[in-house]
């Protein structure tokens, strides 16, 4: 469970890697077709780099359980003082306006999670268009 949290792969070959491994994952266990356009230059210090991870892992896993999606992409790019992650899949959407139902916390939680570090959270999706979470951390630690 803990390598689930922050796994090895992470820290030893950084967050595109790591993302990688995720990407994997859901293709091998959902058959989703995944891409990975990493145009990080610079490998994010902490916390952004692990932020960073956990939002897209929560996004990925949402991907999985719910969106009934053929494909996804993650861009992972940083632009000198930012961090800037977008998870994008085709599936089913959702109304991004209304309420979480009971028991689901995920899309709270990675909102949560990115304001903690300075970051913000976009998250746009409709019935039947796809869902995209998108993800913007400084660099800096917040002060």
């Amino acid at each position: 469970m803990i390598f689930e949290l922050v796994p090895p792969t992470l820290e030893a070959d950084g967050l595109g890697a790591a993302v990688a491994e995720l990407l994997g994952r859901l293709s091998e266990e959902d058959g989703i077709e995944t891409d990975l356009d990493d145009r990080l230059e610079v490998e994010p210090a902490e916390p952004a780099r692990t932020v960073c991870f956990r939002i897209v892992q929560e996004a990925l896993r949402n991907v999985g359980k719910h969106a009934h999606a053929r494909s996804v992409q993650v861009v992972l790019e940083g632009s000198g003082d930012e961090l800037h992650a977008r998870v994008h899949d085709d599936g089913r959407g959702f109304d991004a306006g209304s309420a979480p139902q009971p028991g689901h916390y995920g899309v709270t939680g990675i909102h949560e999670r990115a304001e903690e570090v300075g970051g913000r959270l976009e998250l746009r999706s409709a019935p039947g268009r796809g869902t995209t979470v998108e993800l913007w951390i400084p660099l800096a630690a917040p002060g």
